[in-house]
């Protein structure tokens, strides 16, 4: 019996199979799947800011090496946020307003893999939870909160808390989240069920991230409304009006809130809402703060660093760079790093706010730095992820 030969046109392969190929290499890249066992540690940098305090401290014990060398760099095509980072067991975890989460290999530079076609922009730092991440996306309608497996590469669950812009925090397996219509969540990390909802009642934006001391919730919207919500119950337990507008997360120390109004004006608040200081500095702020002994590290919009002191407000220093700041400052040891509009990466004295190094990249800096034992990571505006050591 004679063999019938079928010959496939070209165009078919041009139309047809080549796409379905592509199509296919990208679904299968387009994860994060990591084998080896992640193991967090207590020095790991697991959400926004580092902590629910929001205090941006580096606690690694590995001191950083002065000036740093730049290690590697790794270039995601896109643009990020002011909250980018997490890391846990030498694994990076970065976000981008593209809408993907990238893992990297610390000791490399290497890509893990990553997860993209979220369905809108991260625009804040994922959580690391065991073997998961945790993060949340703005602008999809039917998801917004989302537990990822990474040793799986498969879902958790997802949640849809609304239209989110900041970043979410964990604690005691309840994941916090606020959105754009004055709504903020408490979800089980575990299941992704609901444990509540708080209503501010005013459909007023929350782009400020929610911060905890492990009692209270603490934030503030863009009418300039401070709350504070049980953490187990979601009830209202203060609610203050200071009549500007928050675009600056709160950070806590010591039982004190810190926080900058867009009116100008520094302040510190006791967990029960009372005013303690306020310090004119006549700027916006747009992030959260550190904190180097006796003293407040914070910058604003204007493009300077402060230095005050917690208990008055005070000014210790200043240090003007020649662009605006979005990114918070992080303490590692008795070094502050800082990025700025002016494409400069800084690294100054937490007690004199002398400049000790700069790195000039290719683009804005609007992002918050990371250090962790010894490596300093920062995102710019030119699409690319910076390590130092």
């Amino acid at each position: 019996m004679k063999r019938i030969k079928y010959k496939i046109p070209k165009f078919f392969y041009r139309v047809f199979v080549i796409p379905l190929f592509l199509m296919l290499l990208c679904a299968s890249c387009a994860s994060i799947v990591i084998r080896e066992h992640v193991k967090i540690s207590s020095d790991d940098w697991l959400m926004a800011n580092g902590n629910p305090q929001k205090d941006n401290i580096s606690i690694s014990a590995d001191p950083v090496k002065i000036p740093p060398a730049l290690v590697w760099d790794f270039n995601v095509d896109a643009g990020f946020h002011n909250n980018v980072f997490s890391i846990a067991d030498a694994v990076l975890f970065a976000s981008t307003l593209r809408g993907e989460i990238f893992a990297i290999d610390v000791s490399s530079g290497k890509r893990l893999g990553y997860i993209s076609k979220l369905g809108g922009s991260v625009f804040g730092s994922p959580i690391v939870r065991e073997r998961s991440i945790i993060f949340t996306i703005d602008g999809n309608e039917d998801r917004s909160v989302v537990s990822y497996d990474f040793s799986k590469g498969t879902t958790n669950w997802e949640f849809n808390a609304g239209f989110i812009r900041s970043s979410p925090i964990v604690l005691n397996d309840n994941v916090i989240v606020a959105n754009k219509s004055g709504l903020v969540f408490s979800i089980n990390a575990l299941s992704g069920e609901k444990n509540w909802v708080f209503n501010s009642g005013t459909k007023i934006s929350f782009f400020t991230s929610p911060a905890s001391d492990g009692k209270n919730i603490y934030l503030g919207n863009t009418s300039g409304e401070l709350f504070a919500i049980n953490l187990v119950t979601g009830n209202l337990q203060w609610r203050l009006e200071t009549g500007s507008s928050f675009f600056c997360n709160i950070s806590i120390h010591n039982d004190t809130l810190f926080t900058g109004c867009n009116d100008g004006i520094f302040r510190a608040f006791t967990n029960e809402g009372a005013i303690i200081w306020e310090k004119k500095l006549n700027t916006k702020f747009s992030s959260s703060s550190t904190f180097f002994n006796q003293s407040i590290i914070t910058t604003g919009v204007n493009g300077k660093v402060y230095s005050l002191k917690t208990q008055t407000g005070e000014n210790i220093w200043e240090f003007k760079t020649n662009g605006a700041i979005t990114a918070s400052p992080v303490l590692a040891g008795e070094y502050v790093f800082i990025g700025s509009f002016d494409k400069n990466f800084y690294c100054l004295n937490a007690k004199t706010g002398k400049e000790i190094w700069r790195f000039e990249t290719e683009g804005r800096i609007k992002a918050t730095a990371l250090v962790w034992r010894g490596f300093v990571f920062v995102a710019s505006d030119d699409k690319t992820i910076y390590c130092f050591k």
